[in-house]
């Protein structure tokens, strides 16, 4: 078992929000760039829609400039985070402090792990079939296990991000 335990660093927040936010204004671009092609079509051979097209097209274009150039304040990134990775069960567990004490921890499984990139002070853990929920374990919060024995056991996964 290795165990992540702590608050991440505001360099690591910053850096992973602008590159999670980055993620999302690709995909309103993609949006924002069919919605173009569906109004140009729209106007040529519906001119009564056309209006409506636009306005969404202008929305989305807003939408994609406000996540590009509005930072990024989560406050699940500020609150005190358990990550566990338990190979016995193939489970990586997430609990959030602070948060309602309600709430089920957020669970993944670590054979569905696409990706660990090794951004130089954290570990930005990418996974199969879901861009929504990422995993950030910042080095200097290990409490259980090694470094080492981390990127031992994922050796073939982990990428460096870093110079």
């Amino acid at each position: 078992m290795i165990k992540f335990y702590g608050r991440l660093s505001e360099k690591c927040i910053n850096t992973t929000a602008k590159q999670q936010n980055r993620s999302v204004a690709l995909l309103f671009m993609i949006g924002s760039i069919i919605a173009i092609i569906a109004t140009i079509f729209i106007s040529i051979f519906d001119f009564e829609n056309f209006y409506y097209f636009l306005g969404l097209t202008l929305f989305l274009i807003c939408v994609n400039i406000l996540i590009l150039f509005v930072p990024h304040n989560s406050i699940t990134f500020r609150l005190q985070r358990s990550i566990i990775f338990d190979f016995t069960n193939d489970l990586i567990t997430v609990k959030t402090e602070g948060f309602s004490e309600k709430a089920k921890p957020k669970t993944k499984k670590i054979s569905k792990i696409k990706r660990i990139e090794d951004q130089g002070n954290w570990y930005y853990i990418t996974f199969k079939g879901d861009f929504t929920e990422n995993i950030i374990c910042q080095k200097d919060l290990i409490t259980q296990g090694t470094i080492e024995e981390f990127e031992e056991l994922f050796k073939d996964k982990i990428v460096k991000k870093y110079k």
